[in-house]
């Protein structure tokens, strides 16, 4: 075996300790400060400082937190690089915490004696804290890569195509924390990047990975047909202490979604499948409950003055319903303020508003122009029908007409329908003047 020494830094981050205390400083101080504030300004949780019995509870959750995001794996260093997945470790963390906490207070019938509306209190702050926390450590993490600290250098093996692809993605985001410094490429190199340097062939990796120690791990690129080649790899990289990953190149196939389970001990890869699933669901339900309520709050003025411009701008109704598409190609009545002149809005066949239609009414025109004919949809998001972030419902008879044409069309209807989505923050948005704008937008 090789006499290179194993760096702690690739399987041990010495930031971990101090993640964790934070961690349990958060919900502690949170605990006390919520408390503090209520019976503070409040006079609604009895007498300041606490009794023993809720200084036990905050002591008991600030230990329980750290130790479920261990018992789930999320305190191990992770490739991810975007935040979202970061905050959503730590509240599903947060969320499984506090429901054991419930059921311990259910089981040992001691409830009743704390404060329902500071428990509640607590539980919110203590999730924005974590929350702001995750966005803290990511913009920290992100400025220490820039500065080339904690960089995991990677040394890409594989087939020409591939290993350009992998090379090209890492590049484009330094932010992340992954740096290629060589490749051992087969085929042609015409496409790779410059100012990467090629350290030889594939059959190469082993005195490469001997005789450099500037190397964190080996991404191996290569199709899946060539498992003879893989396995000899793998079996080369045994006698050294690097981290091996794979790059198949089912994810260069032109895939919507990539997930991988087990089943009876099989890894099984979905290609097809709904990316909300299980506690994720939960959470974005959760989220789109809330943040609907909060903007038909917020927006409530608005909408009023809209609904009345509506009314009292051309005869009919305020409301527009129209059959769309949503989660699963289920047709629900979609919400908007009445934009055109009645017995405009739709027909047996369908076709799409225009910038100088004339069938659109003037307080149609500012509505249309502002977005601001979809505000109602934030009722179809309290009521489950869309969510506050997804790609946009079709009108069905439109679904109709492209459904066959479009590639991949239907898979957009494996998530519920948002108010906005990926596509709409692009500019994918208004009319279509043509499938190629569809498909673009679709993609």
């Amino acid at each position: 075996m090789t006499s290179r020494p194993l760096r702690l830094n690739r399987i041990w981050s010495p930031w971990t300790p101090l993640v964790v205390l934070v961690d349990g400083v958060v919900v502690w101080s949170s605990g006390m400060l919520t408390l503090w504030v209520l019976a503070t300004f409040f006079g609604r949780t009895g007498v300041w400082p606490p009794p023993e019995s809720w200084r036990v509870l905050i002591w008991t959750m600030a230990f329980a937190y750290p130790v479920t995001m261990q018992f789930l794996g999320f305190y191990r260093p992770v490739l991810e690089p975007l935040m979202w997945p970061q905050i959503r470790r730590r509240m599903s963390a947060w969320v499984i915490s506090v429901v054991l906490l419930l059921v311990m207070l259910f089981v040992t019938k001691s409830g009743a004696e704390f404060s329902r509306l500071w428990v509640g209190s607590w539980f919110v702050s203590v999730g924005l804290l974590l929350m702001l926390e995750a966005w803290v450590m990511h913009r920290v993490r992100h400025a220490r890569h820039q500065r080339g600290q904690g960089v995991r250098r990677i040394l890409l093996a594989g087939s020409g195509s591939l290993v350009a692809h992998a090379s090209k993605a890492l590049q484009v985001n330094p932010w992340a924390g992954l740096r290629v410094i060589g490749y051992l490429c087969e085929g042609d190199r015409s496409s790779m990047p410059e100012d990467v340097p090629c350290l030889g062939s594939l059959d190469d990796v082993e005195s490469v990975i001997s005789t450099r120690e500037d190397i964190d791990e080996v991404w191996l690129a290569l199709p899946v047909t060539r498992e003879s080649q893989i396995h000899n790899v793998l079996r080369t990289m045994r006698e050294h202490l690097v981290d091996v990953r794979m790059v198949p190149d089912i994810f260069m196939y032109d895939l919507v979604n990539r997930d991988v389970d087990e089943v009876l001990g099989l890894p099984v890869i979905g290609l097809t499948t709904s990316p909300h699933r299980g506690l994720d669901l939960a959470l974005k339900r959760l989220m789109d409950i809330v943040g609907s309520i909060l903007a038909l709050l917020a927006f409530a003025p608005i909408m009023l003055v809209c609904a009345l411009a509506v009314y009292l701008s051309s005869p009919g109704g305020m409301l527009f319903r129209q059959q769309r598409h949503g989660l699963d190609g289920k047709a629900f009545s979609a919400l908007k303020f009445r934009t055109m002149y009645v017995g405009g809005d739709d027909g047996p066949k369908y076709r799409q508003a225009t910038r100088d239609d004339p069938r659109i009414t003037p307080v149609g025109r500012v509505l249309r122009r502002y977005s601001l004919d979809e505000l109602p949809q934030l009722f179809n998001v309290l009521m489950g029908d869309m969510s506050l972030v997804g790609p946009r419902p079709h009108p069905v008879n439109m679904n109709i007409t492209y459904w066959d044409d479009i590639d991949r069309y239907a898979l957009r209807h494996r998530v519920k329908p948002g108010i906005t989505g990926w596509a709409q923050v692009h500019g994918l948005r208004g009319e279509t003047s043509d499938v190629r704008m569809l498909e673009k937008r679709i993609e």
